[in-house]
C-alpha cells in the first residue's frame, strides 16, 4: 500500500522515529513534522532517522489541512512553518500519527465505551479489529507485548 510514495509522519518522539525508519522500508521518502525546532526523542533515536537519506525532518512545522485525490485517497498535506508562517504543500501518500502514549481521545466519550487511560475499550476475546462506530475501527498492536499500543483508525 505505501510502496514507493512520500509517507509523513507527526511527532518527534522515539515513536516517531521508530515509525518513520520502519517506513523507509517502503516509502520513497518520509517527512517527520515538528512542531518544535527541536526533537524529543533519545539521541540514538535522532541519529538512525536523521543518518537515514530517506528521511527528512520539518523543524517548527505544523499541519493543517490533510486532503484527498478524486478517488479519496490521501494526496497531500497543507503544513505550516511555525516561525515563517509560510504554508507549503507537502505530496504524500500515506500519515502517520506518532505523538506519544496519551491516547487523544477525549472526543470519544459518550460515543464508545471506553477503558482506563480513554482507551477504546474491547473485550479480550474480540477479534484485533473492531467496529466501533461508522467508518471508525480500534486496532491493537502485536508487536513487544510490554508495550500494546493502540489506534482508532478512520475509514474515509
Amino acid at each position: 500500500m505505501f510502496r514507493k510514495v512520500q509517507i509523513a509522519v507527526i511527532g518527534g518522539g522515539d515513536s516517531a522515529m521508530e515509525e518513520a525508519l520502519f517506513l523507509t522500508r517502503y516509502g520513497s521518502k518520509v517527512y517527520i513534522i515538528h512542531r518544535r525546532d527541536e526533537l524529543r526523542a533519545s539521541k540514538i533515536m535522532q541519529k538512525r532517522a536523521l543518518d537515514n537519506p530517506k528521511i527528512k525532518v520539518l523543524y517548527s512545522h505544523s499541519t493543517l489541512e490533510a486532503y484527498g485525490n478524486e478517488m479519496g485517497r490521501l494526496a497531500g498535506l497543507k503544513v505550516q512553518d511555525l516561525k515563517s508562517n509560510d504554508i507549503k504543500d507537502l505530496q504524500v501518500n500515506g500519515l502517520f500519527f506518532a505523538i506519544g502514549h496519551e491516547p487523544a481521545s477525549k472526543f470519544l466519550k459518550g460515543q464508545m465505551l471506553m477503558a482506563t487511560f480513554l482507551r477504546p475499550l474491547v473485550r479480550p476475546k474480540q477479534a484485533s479489529m473492531a467496529y466501533m462506530l461508522l467508518g471508525m475501527y480500534r486496532t491493537k498492536s502485536f508487536g513487544r507485548p510490554s508495550l500494546q499500543l493502540e489506534q482508532v483508525v478512520w475509514r474515509l
